[in-house]
């Protein structure tokens, strides 16, 4: 053990001298490069600060870095070990002019040794680079079972510190200008979609339930050809050219083919297009053409804007010029309600009992 602690003594004493001995030579070299942008040629002061600066700092962050990177987020190691790399590369550079500068011809050179005895004269700051990476594993022992399970307790116990410092700055950072303007931009939104909702109900509420005395009157007696509904009231400006086309039909002439579908779903006429409806709802599309929900739930109906659950008028309309007309529902000839042609109203009829036949 003695002989251990000895030997580790001299290493750290050998080591110190080889830190001495390249800042030295570099420290000089690199002086000698800023005292030639110097005006004054007799202030060597600030050149060798300079200097010292870089060669003192590039070897003590090399030293602190192999000693604490342990305590040190990846990142703070990362960027402290680019910044030790940089200043290094910096000293090199400069050496490397020195030597190229002051270059004798002590030496034989010969075209390779002109370009590498330079590199080789101007490598101190990479030396004490290397050196403090070698000078670490002889600090190095084995740790003790008991030593490891401190620092195993002392992890745990940072681990658990930090994960409550997170949960505070959690609960108590503040929220940006971005971030409240985005919630209140999304409150505001929402309110507004709810009132747009509410209201649309309660004008599907307010309409006028359709009476089947009328459903059966309309089938029964279709507006003839040259009859097409009138809309007395001038209607808004609607961007799709369809909904403008058959909202507009009070003051222009229908085309052909809104025409037929009008004769065949005379409905249309009298309770949305009378009413001035821009959509409506699924349920009033299965009332008024008389299709099923199945089917009317595989055609891509275009939306309103304001509520989804709305469809455009224009949209069904298109749909029913080239939709199969609904199938009639069977009806039971024996149950069935006559209807009277004059006014539309329903009476049901029964059979008569047998009469006894009279003699005249």
């Amino acid at each position: 053990m003695k002989l251990q602690a000895v030997f580790r003594v001299s290493i750290r004493i050998v080591f110190l001298f080889a830190f001495v001995a390249f800042l030295s030579a570099s420290i000089s070299h690199v002086a000698m490069f800023f005292h030639n942008f110097e005006a004054d040629k007799d202030n060597w002061i600030g050149p060798y600060m300079l200097a010292v600066s870089i060669d003192l700092t590039a070897l003590v962050l090399t030293v602190g870095v192999m000693f604490f990177r342990k305590d040190m987020p990846w990142y703070a190691v990362l960027i402290t070990w680019i910044f030790i790399f940089a200043l290094t590369f910096f000293s090199w550079v400069v050496n490397w002019e020195y030597a190229s500068t002051y270059q004798g011809d002590a030496l034989k050179v010969n075209g390779l040794l002109s370009i590498l005895n330079p590199i080789l004269a101007s490598s101190f700051a990479f030396f004490n680079l290397v050196y403090s990476f070698v000078s670490e594993f002889f600090s190095m022992k084995v740790q003790t079972a008991d030593e490891l399970q401190k620092e195993l307790e002392r992890l745990e116990a940072m681990e658990t510190v930090q994960q409550k410092l997170n949960a505070y700055r959690d609960r108590n950072r503040k929220k940006s200008l971005i971030q409240v303007a985005k919630e209140t931009v999304i409150e505001a939104k929402d309110a507004l979609n709810e009132v747009r909702s509410n209201e649309q109900v309660e004008d599907t509420n307010n309409a006028d339930e359709i009476s089947p005395e009328a459903i059966v009157e309309e089938a029964i007696n279709p507006p003839a050809e040259d009859e097409v509904p009138v809309v007395e009231e001038p209607l808004p400006e609607v961007n799709d050219p369809v909904q403008t086309d058959v909202l507009n039909g009070s003051q222009t002439a229908f085309s052909d083919d809104v025409l037929e579908v009008l004769e065949a779903y005379p409905l249309i006429a009298s309770e949305w297009l009378s009413r001035n409806k821009k959509s409506v709802t699924l349920d009033e599309i299965i009332t008024v053409t008389g299709h099923g929900k199945r089917r009317l739930n595989r055609v891509a109906f275009a939306r309103s804007s304001r509520n989804k659950e709305l469809i455009l008028v224009s949209s069904v309309l298109e749909w029913l010029k080239t939709a199969p007309k609904p199938e009639p529902k069977a009806v039971n000839t024996d149950e069935m309600e006559s209807v009277s042609p004059r006014n539309g109203h329903r009476k049901n009829t029964t059979p008569l009992p047998d009469l006894a036949e009279m003699e005249v």
